[in-house]
């Protein structure tokens, strides 16, 4: 588990929209570089996550996950459950 400063203020460099995604570029969030980016809190926009990644065994601790969200905005996207896929939605997904 990743321990924040107490004088660790959250990020505010971007502001928190509705639309955030609509003018700027965000990154997709990786497990192994959560640590790295709340020691450094790069100056990007958002992070996107693939929920599927973060929601299965192995996944993004959920504290660390939520550390993430005080500090950036968070895009989802999840290919699991077939939303455009040829097949019925997996209602049990």
């Amino acid at each position: 588990m990743h321990a924040l400063a107490a004088d660790a203020a959250p990020k505010q460099a971007y502001p928190v929209t509705g639309h955030h995604a609509e003018k700027s570029v965000g990154l997709g969030l990786r497990s192994q570089h959560i640590d790295q980016i709340l020691t450094e809190q790069p100056d990007l926009p958002w992070f996107e996550i693939l929920a599927d990644n973060h929601t299965a065994h192995g996944g993004a601790i959920p504290v660390q996950l939520a550390a993430v969200c005080e500090r950036y905005p968070i895009s989802f996207h999840c290919v699991g459950m077939s939303l455009a896929g040829a097949g019925p939605l997996d209602m049990e997904y």
